[in-house]
């Protein structure tokens, strides 16, 4: 699929004839640059033969620029024009090829191809970056995650603590530390096996989380330990927080309503 801007009608429909008869798809030829980036808003052509020369206020260069950078579509010049100044001028571009007209046909079919194997090798290497992104991106969630609540993990809560607790010397900050500790919880799993334990410490987990605010940090520290980094929190507001969150699992019923 294959777009051509020339402001000369007769060289584009010959430029299109030979396009053509070597099995490719013209979508459409547009003789400006403003019209061709009208025409990508709309379609996507696979590549884009560019005169350099347009008639216009938008150059064939300029033009080349916003299709590759904002759309990555392979831009082709295709020139009567060889002279350094102008090659210069088009490299900024980035294009895919240059073409000196008048060009044979085999020569611009090679160019074609090889722009076009050119930018897929480029997208296949920028999906694979992508997928390794995200998979580092996983990767180092679950380095910081607990695994069984879901929670911060204690590894990177004793980093985020030594970060606030130089954050609150220089900006000369209160901070405050919270520790939630579930008494008598060896019996829970004593009494009704470690799976319903599992089940309390996550639904706790998300109360707590629910609970705070998105700048507090909260982190299971151990078994049956949390503990919360509250920042720009006063000892009266640490009170007030304690006591919302003991109220809150109070006044929850953890009994497994599914069972029998």
């Amino acid at each position: 699929l294959i777009l051509i801007v020339e402001d000369d009608a007769l060289l584009a429909l010959d430029l299109k004839e030979i396009l053509e008869e070597g099995g490719y798809h013209v979508l459409s030829i547009e003789n400006s640059g403003s019209g061709a980036l009208a025409f990508i808003a709309s379609h996507k052509p696979t590549l884009v033969l560019m005169d350099i020369q347009l008639d216009g206020e938008m150059s064939g260069t300029a033009a080349a620029y916003t299709i590759a950078h904002s759309y990555d579509i392979p831009v082709i010049f295709v020139s009567a024009h060889a002279d350094k100044a102008t090659l210069e001028k088009a490299a900024k571009a980035l294009p895919y090829g240059y073409i000196v007209k008048p060009y044979k046909e085999e020569d611009l079919y090679s160019s074609i191809e090889m722009a076009l194997s050119k930018h897929k090798d480029e997208q296949l290497k920028k999906e694979e970056v992508h997928k390794l992104g995200e998979k580092n991106a996983i990767l180092e969630e679950l380095a910081i995650t607990d695994a069984l609540t879901g929670l911060y993990n204690r590894r990177y809560f004793d980093r985020r603590f030594f970060e606030e607790f130089e954050r609150s010397k220089r900006d000369h900050q209160i901070f405050n530390l919270l520790i939630i500790d579930i008494d008598y919880f060896k019996r829970v799993n004593d009494t009704f096996g470690h799976l319903t334990g599992d089940r309390i410490l996550r639904e706790m987990a998300n109360d707590f989380k629910e609970k705070l605010r998105a700048i507090d940090v909260i982190a299971r520290y151990g078994g049956e330990e949390f503990i919360a980094l509250l920042p720009e929190t006063s000892t009266a507001g640490i009170l007030v927080v304690a006591e919302k969150l003991r109220s809150s699992i109070e006044a929850r019923d953890f009994r497994d309503h599914d069972s029998p």
